[in-house]
């Protein structure tokens, strides 16, 4: 048993230098025609070896049909300057009913150090 607990002390102080979370303000936005049918399990934002924020989410469709929905991010420098890349356009992912999904999404350069994260369902 000691043991055991010497072990999770052990993992517990090697874990955070292993990654680097930026401190920030939660920006996610998850538009009203969504929000019914989509639920956000989890979320994380680090920075990666290379040196560039990676932003993760776990997304669940909620409703027992299939829906699509459209996704983007806002890259931020300077923690309001818009960094224009290709990655910027909306992106479509379909979830079957009661889907889970994970999206993940590097940043484009080491220079960017916030985001907003869009989220809405299609409408058809």
């Amino acid at each position: 048993m000691r043991l055991i607990l010497s072990l999770a002390v052990l993992l517990l102080s090697v874990l955070p230098s292993c990654v680097t979370k930026p401190q920030r303000d939660v920006h996610i936005s998850i538009e009203s025609t969504a929000a019914p049918r989509v639920h956000v399990l989890s979320y994380d934002c680090f920075v990666n070896d290379s040196g560039t924020l990676t932003f993760v989410m776990e997304l669940k469709n909620c409703s027992r049909e299939y829906t699509e929905f459209e996704y983007r991010v806002d890259w931020l420098r300077d923690g309001s300057i818009p960094v224009d890349t290709l990655l910027s356009n909306w992106k479509a992912i379909g979830l079957a009913g009661e889907e889970v999904a994970w999206i993940k999404l590097p940043a484009p350069n080491a220079h960017v150090s916030d985001y907003r994260f869009h989220l809405r369902r299609v409408i058809k």
